[in-house]
């Protein structure tokens, strides 16, 4: 698919919140002062070649040059404005007002917590969410739905604290930006099959101790427990759709078995994935019978 929209059923009436949503467009011309505002609240990932945008939301101006991967959060309900001098690509992702104020109650529940606007930083975490949830829609048939409705509700929480990150991060010292995203780039494709930092060297013409050292600069975290963050955070939302097998979920996010895939995920999270998925469905309060399992 090219440029789509894809929504999930909103429920029955009394279902705990609406419909989630994924826009593409993935050769956007250039526009002259577009506007408009959105119900839900709004995660955007840039997918195309850099492209310098202008934006007004409300009585907030940013300009700059977005690239691969760069982010932006667009609170529910907020005028905005858009200005682009190159085309672009980009998507998506509506979050429900009424499933970001429930992960609110959780997350803080005395109230304060709200979506910020941001209008460009990172947080791979959020990233490889929507872009898993692309991938299922564009790849998962019929399973897609249920995987974007249990990834939103991560997502929810991921655009919540999200609220302390700077409009522009500062830059660090470390790898290049270009290079930086193709290494996180090349982690997120390989995650499967267990990408290794001598590839990622390779990748970026440099010496594998020196580009260690220059990307747990840049980042915080050497390669390795990069990428064991990201699988921690695949398998989360893989997890809280019911229909999926551990085992299955193991082998996506790059585990031979399902016994090394418990280990891993209940070093990394304090319980077993069993465990996560009970809690993840008690979380939801599931009321959508398409997050059912199928019975024969």
């Amino acid at each position: 698919m090219t440029d789509f929209r894809f929504t999930t059923s909103p429920g029955p009436p009394g279902a705990p919140w609406g419909a989630v949503a994924l826009v593409v467009r993935r050769d956007q011309p250039p526009c002259d002062g577009v506007s408009g505002a959105f119900d839900a609240h709004v995660l955007g990932v840039h997918l195309g070649a850099p492209a310098r945008v202008r934006q007004r939301r409300e009585d907030r101006v940013h300009e700059g040059v977005f690239g691969r991967g760069d982010l932006t959060v667009i609170p529910a309900r907020w005028q905005s404005t858009c200005w682009t001098r190159d085309r672009s690509g980009f998507l998506h992702v509506h979050v429900p007002d009424a499933l970001v104020a429930r992960v609110a109650e959780g997350i803080a529940p005395s109230g304060g917590r709200e979506v910020a606007c941001l209008f460009r930083f990172d947080d791979a975490l959020s990233r490889e969410l929507a872009l898993s949830m692309l991938h299922e829609v564009e790849t998962g048939g019929e399973a897609a739905a249920g995987y974007v409705e249990a990834s939103a509700v991560i997502l929810a929480a991921r655009m919540l604290r999200a609220a302390g990150l700077s409009v522009s991060p500062a830059p660090r010292s470390g790898l290049p930006l270009p290079v930086l995203r193709r290494a996180k780039e090349l982690l997120h494709e390989g995650m499967e099959r267990n990408v290794g930092v001598v590839e990622l060297a390779d990748a970026a013409g440099m010496n594998v101790h020196h580009f260690s050292r220059m990307f747990k600069r840049s980042t915080g975290l050497s390669p390795h427990r990069y990428l064991g963050q990201i699988r921690v955070d695949r398998a989360k939302a893989l997890l809280a759709d019911p229909r999926r097998r551990i085992v299955d979920v193991a082998a996506e996010v790059g585990f031979a078995n399902a016994s090394h895939f418990a280990a891993f995920f209940r070093k990394a999270t304090g319980t077993t994935p069993g465990a996560y998925r009970r809690a993840a469905a008690g979380a939801r309060g599931v009321t959508n019978a398409s997050f059912a399992p199928r019975t024969r």
